[in-house]
């Protein structure tokens, strides 16, 4: 993981780096897949099996069943995720120490960016449990003689001495951590481009998205945070899941439009999963516990209820299988040789359109050439018109250095580096 992070922009760990991102994209798609099990549901034999199993990647140590380590405390089941981050901190920084003590000529030391790269990393993935673990003490289900208990644990009563003695603290420090995160991350996010090698200094937020969605982290932030409060706004599944499938609508839409990953691949990758999660949400709802149609008596096996059953389990397997596919064709696009056939062929089409264009527009006729600009210009529409400001945008980042920006000793003010060191990121 230092490797892949640590050096992005190296050709021989491209590949590497693909892999990475969609097993990124997958682990968040199982994180946020494990949501149904607060959504008070009622779901078939093999769903209900995964989900509980998919807490595990929420950093949830009870499904290795540690009890008899720690005992049944109810502050150890709060506090837990926020220590194994912490934990995975320590570990990263001791990795980092050892492996520029012990001197290798093959693997060269590594610079402090490395390991605060890894820690953005580290993360970036475990924000979904730490958001869950601290919306998750305000989730609780309503008793039929009054008061309610928290789905988390059935034995608390939500809002009595118990709760807010022992469960609020240290939901509200593990809630405090994700929205701190989500702080510093977005800020850097937005601060990066001006930042001085912002790429290489903050490889984990840009190296994986295209220059003009340098900013997508936050997005899928945004959409995470989102999807792990909602289990706990209301009683009403109904409810929740409505929500739950306007933001993935809306976040696979705007993946749609926005294609913001670097490769192809990450982007049909990260669509899949959310629509994956789509159509189990929309094939769980027919399984609330507040539902008015139950799967009760001759009902359970009725050709209708066996089909939302199956709807549950069928998108998640699916999504399993492609992302392996996506994995395959993700090294093969990522092969060294291809890339630097890619590579040479875009220069020379770029190197070509530019000369092409310099030509067009210092026409010595000015008058002949706005003439035309201005009769061929009614033939396009305004997706063409789009893509040709988005083009000319990429070519002006290209030549300013955007994204190698270092600050100006002599003021507040921002100068380019563009001799030194020109990221060209985007072809």
């Amino acid at each position: 993981m230092i490797r892949i992070v640590g050096n992005p922009k190296k050709r021989y760990i491209t590949a590497s780096l693909s892999l990475a991102t969609i097993l990124g994209v997958y682990v968040s798609y199982l994180q946020l897949t494990s949501l149904l099990g607060g959504l008070e549901l009622d779901l078939p034999f093999g769903m209900a099996e995964i989900v509980a199993f998919l807490q595990i990647f929420n950093l949830d140590l009870s499904v290795v069943q540690l009890d008899c380590v720690y005992g049944r405390s109810i502050q150890a089941a709060i506090v837990q995720k926020p220590l194994v981050l912490f934990a995975t901190f320590v570990l990263l920084a001791v990795m980092w120490l050892a492996g520029n003590r012990v001197k290798n000529p093959i693997v060269p030391q590594s610079p402090q960016r490395v390991l605060l790269n890894c820690i953005g990393f580290t993360t970036n993935i475990s924000f979904v449990p730490i958001a869950m673990n601290g919306f998750s003490i305000f989730n609780c289900y309503p008793h039929p003689s009054g008061g309610s208990s928290m789905v988390r644990l059935p034995d608390v009563l939500c809002f009595e001495d118990v709760w807010s003695s022992k469960v609020l603290p240290w939901g509200l420090f593990s809630l405090s951590i994700s929205l701190l995160s989500f702080s510093a991350l977005a800020v850097l996010a937005y601060k990066s481009p001006t930042m001085g090698h912002g790429a290489q200094n903050l490889s984990f937020l840009l190296a994986r998205f295209r220059p003009e969605s340098f900013t997508w982290n936050t997005y899928m932030l945004t959409r995470n945070l989102t999807l792990a409060a909602t289990p706990s706004l209301s009683h009403n599944s109904y409810l929740k899941i409505f929500i739950m499938t306007v933001v993935l609508l809306a976040y696979a839409s705007a993946v749609l439009v926005y294609r913001p990953w670097k490769m192809p691949v990450h982007n049909h990758a990260d669509f899949a999963a959310s629509i994956s999660l789509l159509l189990t949400l929309c094939a769980s709802s027919g399984m609330s516990r507040t539902a008015g149609l139950q799967q009760t008596g001759d009902d359970a096996d009725d050709a209708a209820w066996v089909f939302l059953k199956l709807a549950t389990l069928v998108p998640f397997l699916a999504t399993a299988a492609l992302i392996v596919v996506l994995m395959f064709v993700s090294h093969r696009s990522s092969r060294t040789d291809l890339h630097k056939e890619k590579f040479a062929s875009m220069l020379k089409l770029l190197f070509r359109t530019a000369r092409s264009t310099v030509e067009l527009a210092t026409h010595p006729d000015q008058k002949a050439t706005m003439a035309g600009l201005d009769n061929n210009s009614a033939n396009l529409s305004l997706y063409d018109m789009d893509d040709i400001c988005k083009a000319c945008r990429l070519v002006d980042e290209i030549l300013m250095g955007k994204f190698s920006r270092t600050s100006s000793r002599s003021g507040s003010k921002r100068r380019t580096n563009v001799t030194s060191d020109v990221v060209v990121l985007g072809l």
